[in-house]
C-alpha cells in the first residue's frame, strides 16, 4: 500500500501517511477516490481521523509532543496522482527532521 499510494516503502512514509493507510482499513475503496483526486479530503471525518490516530501515536510515545500538530490541516498529498499539477497540497521539507514530507496549503 505504501508504495502504490506514496511510491516508497513503508519505512519512508511520514506519519500522517501511515495513518492514512491505518485509515482506509474500514472503506479501502475512498483510497483509490483520493489518489486520483491527488489528496485526502480537508474536511469531515478524514482529518478528524488523521488528527486522532497522530494524537494516540503521541500518547504512546511514537511521536513527540508537538508530532500531530505538525501535521496540520491533516491533509495527504499523493505524489502518484495522475494530477499531481492540480494538487492545492504540496510536500514541503522540514529540515532538522526526520519527517521529510508535510503538506502544506499553496
Amino acid at each position: 500500500a505504501a508504495q502504490y499510494y506514496f511510491g516508497r516503502p513503508a519505512d519512508l512514509l511520514t506519519p500522517l501517511e501511515a495513518a492514512y493507510l491505518a485509515a482506509l482499513k474500514p472503506r479501502p475503496s475512498d483510497g483509490e477516490r483520493h489518489r486520483h483526486r491527488g489528496y485526502s479530503p480537508e474536511r469531515g471525518w478524514w482529518p478528524e481521523r488523521l488528527e486522532a490516530l497522530l494524537r494516540r501515536a503521541v500518547e504512546a510515545v511514537e511521536l513527540p509532543e508537538a508530532g500531530a500538530e505538525h501535521y496540520r490541516p491533516f491533509v495527504v498529498a499523493f505524489p502518484t496522482s495522475e494530477r499531481v499539477d492540480e494538487i492545492p497540497y504540496a510536500p514541503i521539507a522540514r529540515p532538522g527532521t526526520l519527517d521529510v514530507v508535510a503538506i502544506e496549503p499553496l
